[in-house]
């Protein structure tokens, strides 16, 4: 159990994510939340309904949970102790070697993707060429997301272990990971608007 971190379900899809950091600050009162995680539809950036809010004291913690069934606009909150691996937010699949990033900037090389990834997670290993930026088929820009291969599934669950605890930042822009399973993809968005399957910390 996280004694910092609750689990929120029943957040509306349409209010934008400092409307939660609201609920909790202005609302209720409860003046250090430290960093909302709230996955989004990556194609149509609306909130998938459920997310992670961090702490900074276990008072607050504590106060958070009694709000539980109280309305968010027109829908009620359930918000219970996050627990980890368990929560939705945070399963992992166990057979897929490539991680999408979006969200990257336009000048961003596949040399840079690397040294990020690399220094952020150290000890995982990309495959050779394994890092695939998609681009405009006649001028070669950048469509500002691209592919990163892993030599084994292993190697995409720590890095998004990893990035669940701290941004990985590439050119100045915080990036936004997800696995790459075919499907229409989720990613944790902050109250800036910023995508990641991580956080946004309050400094």
């Amino acid at each position: 159990m996280v004694q910092d971190t609750v689990f929120v379900e029943g957040i509306p899809f349409d209010v934008p994510p400092e409307a939660l950091r609201e609920f909790f600050e202005k609302t209720h009162k409860i003046s250090d939340v430290l960093e909302l995680r709230l996955p989004t539809w990556q194609d149509s950036g609306r909130l998938r309904g459920f997310g992670h809010v961090r702490f900074g004291s276990k008072e607050s913690y504590d106060k958070a949970l009694t709000l539980s069934g109280k309305y968010l606009g027109r829908r009620y909150l359930t918000i219970q102790a996050a627990n980890k691996p368990e929560d939705p937010a945070i399963k992992l699949p166990t057979d897929c070697c490539t991680i999408f990033v979006n969200n990257l900037p336009y000048t961003a090389s596949e040399d840079d993707i690397s040294k990020a990834v690399l220094k952020h997670a150290p000890s995982v290993t990309i495959a050779d060429d394994g890092v695939r930026i998609a681009r405009n088929s006649v001028n070669r820009q950048s469509k500002g997301f691209a592919y990163i291969d892993f030599i084994s599934s292993k190697e995409t669950q720590k890095l998004m272990k990893s990035a669940i605890r701290k941004n990985i930042t590439i050119g100045g822009r915080i990036v936004r990971l997800d696995y790459d399973t075919g499907r229409i993809k989720g990613s944790y968005r902050n109250e800036s608007g910023q995508f990641l399957n991580s956080s946004h910390e309050k400094n």
